[in-house]
């Protein structure tokens, strides 16, 4: 009953949030997003917060985006009668038909779960936060750009904190301040194996045998989680390396930025900022620059040890007869079994027992929504790569950097389905997101764009 209670007036403050600050309401969702894990563990941790008031908070910023979202597509709407861009249509296309999969699923055949529920919020994150930043950017373009710019240096200070909660805290520091296993369990509803209880973190949490003399941990600062801190450090790295003008507070949170996602140790973000230099450098003709980071690279892998030991026990899960690891099986069992297997042209239902095939962002939208729903993400993300260049308006624009980011998701869905998860992405979409623009009705007046405006 308290969480019902805790709910609905945590809705209630997001409604009158979005409804006064409109486009400003980004902020408590970024801020919310950076920081609400540790947050929220902390004070579960302390007891200060019960379990049913954090599990309403939780909700804060989906309810913010939510309604951010239904805003943007009544300004389209209502008053242009205008249509998405083609990438948005087929990423509305796909989130309906996930809608409609579950829908289907929960009447006819009793597939309804609280877990279920989480894993259609997932699959509408992209097209919800892409919406938002399209409309924001397109009526308020200084807004958006100044917003990146000032996330940015928000996460600046965040890769600080993080680095600073990777190197300096005790073995201890999570379970006694911070205890986001217990907090993961008795909030979030997480399965014990996933947690580490005895040092207070999640499973991914856990430090890289290679790197122990650094620390017990992986980098994971105020998100909590190793994934979601390496991510969001990749379009700070991206924009301070290719779009800002460099300076000298820019190449510091370059620095601070891109230890921060190498104490991560996530390898998925480590991927995904690789792939959008190679295609940035290539895409300015910068050869020479590429070759030369590539050298320092495969210099630095064989000279020191740890990451050598780190990079050896990589390869050696990598086989496609006996792969090793869920990542390498994922990959491996994906395109061995997953078309082999009637069950995934409609998908199995949202119950984790379907799942076969581990760690594997595609695996997981065919067994749980279908063929239907993996083909149509595939060809969402061709789709805003083409559009990205079509839109493009030269290689220095910030549009030449987010023609990187389908690319890099095509290959990164490979090991999970990161471009789903809310932290993870949320700036990387927000990016995307003011790159696009929706296609106004011709009728449309000057008047009236100013209005909305106003």
């Amino acid at each position: 009953m308290d969480f019902v209670l805790y709910s609905t007036l945590v809705f209630a403050g997001s409604l009158v949030a979005t409804l006064r600050l409109r486009e400003r309401a980004l902020y408590l969702v970024f801020f919310v997003a950076f920081t609400q894990n540790f947050v929220l563990a902390y004070l579960y941790t302390n007891g200060i917060a019960s379990k049913d008031l954090c599990r309403s908070l939780m909700l804060f910023k989906e309810f913010l985006l939510l309604e951010l979202f239904v805003y943007s597509v009544v300004l389209l709407y209502r008053h242009f009668q205008g249509n998405w861009p083609r990438p948005l249509q087929i990423l509305l296309l796909f989130s309906l038909y996930c809608v409609l999969r579950f829908t289907i699923g929960a009447l006819f055949f009793s597939d309804f779960s609280a877990e279920g529920l989480r894993k259609l919020r997932m699959l509408c994150f992209p097209v919800q936060i892409l919406t938002v930043a399209m409309v924001t950017s397109w009526l308020h373009p200084e807004f958006g750009r100044r917003f990146l710019r000032q996330m940015t240096f928000v996460l600046g200070v965040l890769a600080l904190a993080g680095i600073w909660l990777f190197l300096l805290p005790g073995t201890d520091f999570w379970r006694q301040h911070v205890d986001i296993a217990t907090y993961n369990m008795d909030v979030k509803g997480d399965e014990p194996e996933t947690v580490i209880v005895e040092e207070g973190i999640p499973g991914t949490g856990a430090g890289r045998e290679a790197f122990q003399f650094l620390s017990s941990f992986r980098a994971m600062g105020t998100f909590a989680d190793p994934l979601a801190f390496g991510f969001a450090m990749a379009v700070p790295i991206l924009l301070l390396t290719f779009y800002y003008r460099w300076g000298w507070l820019n190449i510091l949170m370059l620095v601070i930025s891109g230890a921060a996602i190498f104490f991560t140790f996530t390898r998925s973000a480590w991927i995904f900022v690789t792939i959008s230099f190679v295609y940035l450098l290539i895409q300015r003709r910068r050869y020479a620059l590429m070759a030369t980071l590539a050298v320092l690279g495969l210099g630095a892998l064989l000279t020191w040890p740890p990451l050598s030991e780190f990079a050896a026990i990589e390869y050696a899960d990598v086989s496609w007869t006996n792969p090793g690891g869920d990542h390498a099986e994922g990959l491996v069992w994906f395109y061995q079994k997953a078309f082999a297997d009637p069950g995934n042209i409609l998908g199995k239902g949202m119950d984790d027992s379907v799942r076969k095939i581990p760690e594997n962002g595609y695996a997981f939208l065919l067994e749980h929504f279908g063929f239907f729903a993996y083909a149509s993400f595939i060809v969402f993300c061709f789709s805003l790569f083409f559009y990205l260049r079509k839109k493009d308006a030269g290689v220095h624009s910030l549009a030449s950097i987010a023609q990187a980011v389908p690319v890099c998701i095509l290959i990164v869905m490979h090991t999970s389905q990161y471009p789903f998860a809310f932290s993870c992405y949320l700036y990387i979409w927000f990016m995307v997101g003011i790159c696009i623009y929706p296609m106004i009705n011709t009728k449309t007046t000057a008047n009236d764009v100013r209005e909305l405006r106003a």
